[in-house]
């Protein structure tokens, strides 16, 4: 019997720590939540300096920063989400096919 899937286990190969990071927490690893919100920040700062060299200033600077940056780690973790429930789905029907 082949032990059950997990998110980590969708991560590719040499993917960005971020990544993990999400996969981490949509598996319920403890402490998990911290890794995450420190890679949202740091991934925060290269936006950030995007935006500022557009010409943002001030809070519309922190928050569309900040805001784009979690937008992308909520993306990840739906994503993870939902291709696990798509991974199980299509084990669960390989085996029904099989039997």
């Amino acid at each position: 019997m082949q032990p059950p899937l997990t998110h980590t286990d969708l991560v590719e190969p040499r993917s960005p720590p971020s990544t993990y990071a999400v996969a981490a927490l949509a598996d319920g690893v403890p402490g998990s939540w911290f890794r995450v919100v420190e890679v949202t920040a740091i991934r925060a700062l290269f936006i950030g300096t995007g935006l500022y060299a557009a010409g943002l200033r001030g809070d519309r600077l922190l928050r569309g920063a900040l805001g784009a940056s979690s937008a992308i780690s909520l993306w990840l973790l739906a994503g993870y989400r939902a291709g696990l429930v798509e991974q199980q789905a299509l084990s669960r029907d390989r085996r029904r096919g099989a039997g």
